[in-house]
């Protein structure tokens, strides 16, 4: 499709129809930005951006109000999904002021459940909730299903996130209904991974495997990358509820093995993706990362690490300085690893990250050295954590986290008698290594880039404590 349209731009700019130029530019926008879904595509966002805002020239100058209006909404949503949230909402704001001018109360309510969407990605929970009700109680008068289902679905996490679970659910299950009865079932796919994410902690273990079972059945065949993250993600959350309702002695069927069947079930889900995703990328790993829209490649070294080892022998060779993530270990001629780094069941790491993502590819880093990890997503909570008598030998932190800022908690952190000396590591986007010295932490590395080296940066942190 993108090939199509770069073959075709050229007779298009020769045409002096600014409708058809806008619709061009709209449509190449649009392909752009589901290549860009994935977060290891960010340059055809980019991309996406400027034909948006070529589609909104053009269109402007056709004097097509309502495709303008959809231009803007669609600027709103693409610059809520980067975080760029001052740009999102003015873009939302034209485009409702559009259709407000058009009477087109059908559009206002989709422009309000996009504003939603960027007020729940804000934290702003509250306001949020009252765009989606709006939206759904317009959208709800009119037949526009697959709109409906996502106005119902927006709603049902805001009032999830405000804590209103029964109605939340409620929200959701008609939702997949309404869904199901008009045939959009990725709609109703959707809204069936939102209840294993936003209402986990109130649905059954055996309940979570039914509505991921047949989420499942409706994505097996879809290209969505986005799609694919969700289904992993809960394929995640769905095997920690299993985990705590063994632990407790719940959550388990008469014959106490659906459970572990469905931990099959995914694990082979999982496999077969995978595998799918390497012998496309040529066994690359980096290359099957991006079709699987991974954040990271680690993500998907760590997935072949620890659950699924049998495919190692599907990707190509990795460049020896990135052996040890992906390869099998081989036998050393040199010391042994003992006699040159600290035991690494004794070492404990608190890891502050509020992307569950990174911390769980951290996690499964640092806990295939033997290491114990125990993640924490907030600033505050942290420092509490640290102004107690846990035992912790490193501290791994982020900059940018909730409650409190990485760089406050490791000047506070420094002031807590007993932690003064705790070798700190702040692992971080952000531009502010200068900053992060000055606070006190013993080494700065860069996220995503610098991940593969968090492990062998804690062993020579306390190798050198050890030593002083």
């Amino acid at each position: 499709m993108l090939r199509f349209l770069d073959t075709s731009a050229s007779l298009i700019n020769q045409s002096h129809e600014s409708s058809l130029k806008g619709s061009f530019h709209l449509t190449l926008a649009t392909v752009l930005y589901q290549i860009g879904v994935a977060p290891s595509r960010v340059n055809y966002r980019d991309k996406a951006l400027i034909e948006y805002a070529a589609a909104s020239v053009h269109f402007e100058q056709a004097g097509h109000m309502r495709q303008l209006g959809r231009v803007e909404n669609n600027l709103g949503f693409l610059y809520q999904s980067i975080g760029r949230f001052p740009e999102a909402h003015e873009h939302i704001k034209r485009a409702r002021n559009i259709y407000l001018s058009l009477g087109d109360e059908g559009h206002v309510a989709q422009v309000d459940d996009t504003r939603a969407r960027a007020l729940i990605a804000e934290g702003r929970y509250r306001e949020a909730e009252r765009y989606a009700r709006a939206a759904v109680k317009t959208l709800d008068r009119g037949d526009e299903c697959s709109l409906f289902v996502e106005a119902l679905t927006t709603h049902a996490v805001t009032l999830a996130r405000l804590g209103n679970y029964s109605t939340a659910r409620s929200e959701l299950n008609r939702a997949i209904e309404v869904a199901e009865n008009c045939g959009d079932l990725e709609g109703a796919g959707r809204a069936k991974l939102t209840i294993i994410e936003e209402l986990s902690g109130q649905t059954s273990a055996s309940e979570m495997a039914s509505i991921y079972k047949s989420a499942l059945e409706i994505f097996k065949e879809s290209q969505d990358p986005s799609a694919t993250r969700r289904l992993f993600a809960s394929a995640a959350t769905v095997i920690d509820t299993f985990e705590g309702a063994e632990g407790q002695g719940a959550g388990l069927n008469a014959e106490g093995s659906e459970d572990f069947s469905f931990r099959k079930e995914v694990r082979a889900f999982e496999r077969t993706l995978l595998e799918r995703a390497l012998r496309e990328g040529g066994g690359s790993v980096s290359k099957a990362s991006r079709l699987l829209g991974f954040r990271h490649h680690q993500s998907l070294i760590s997935l072949i690490n620890t659950r699924h080892r049998e495919l190692l022998k599907t990707r190509s060779v990795v460049r020896k300085r990135r052996r040890h993530l992906v390869s099998k270990p081989k036998a050393s001629k040199k010391a042994s690893t003992s006699e040159v780094r600290p035991h690494a069941a004794q070492i404990s790491v608190l890891h502050v990250e509020d992307d569950k993502q990174v911390a769980n590819v951290i996690k499964d880093f640092l806990s295939s050295e033997g290491m114990q990890v125990d993640s924490c997503g907030n600033g505050m909570t942290a420092l509490r954590i640290l102004t107690g008598d846990a035992r912790f030998d490193v501290v791994i932190v982020d900059n940018d986290l909730p409650g409190l800022s990485g760089l406050e908690l490791v000047r506070r952190v420094r002031k807590i008698t007993h932690r003064r000396k705790i070798p700190i590591i702040m692992l971080s986007g952000d531009e502010i290594e200068t900053e992060a010295w000055r606070v006190g932490v013993k080494e700065f590395l860069r996220k995503p880039q610098d991940i593969d080296r968090v492990a062998s940066t804690v062993e020579r942190l306390l190798r050198r404590a050890k030593h002083k």
